[in-house]
């Protein structure tokens, strides 16, 4: 997501939200990269973010402390205001007289392929967690 978030940066030259409108024409797979990052950081399904929220809000219900799970979920409603803040933005009316800065294939791909490794962390989460829960026997 942090690359992704550079990429429109390098190309707006700025780090305002307001001055990216309509950036999505441009830089189609930045934007495709920080929504499938941003889908991870959110916790929804199917992704890397899924699994951990899952495990945390497990964690903390099951030893009462409703505290922390509200937390979590809290956490997942503002990560989805500001990604959803981010992409009606980009979506929007293109800004007057805005100069879009061209950004390297190579910068875009890159974001795109950690977000991917983000949602396959998620789509193929047992190994990982059979790896947590062998470390059960020793604690």
């Amino acid at each position: 997501m942090f690359l992704a978030a550079g990429n429109v940066m390098l190309a707006v030259g700025s780090d305002r939200i307001e001055d990216m409108g309509g950036v999505v024409r441009h830089l189609p797979l930045t934007f495709f990269a920080f929504g499938l990052a941003g889908v991870s950081i959110m916790g929804l399904p199917l992704s890397g973010g899924y699994v951990a929220k899952w495990l945390l809000l497990n964690a903390s219900l099951e030893s009462g402390q409703w505290g922390w799970a509200a937390v979590a979920i809290a956490g997942s409603l503002m990560a989805a205001g500001y990604v959803f803040r981010i992409w009606m933005h980009g979506f929007g009316k293109p800004q007057p007289c805005a100069t879009l800065l061209a950004v390297p294939r190579g910068m875009q791909l890159s974001a795109l392929a950690l977000s991917f490794l983000a949602l396959a962390m998620g789509i193929s989460s047992e190994p990982l967690i059979r790896v947590l829960h062998a470390g059960g026997a020793f604690g």
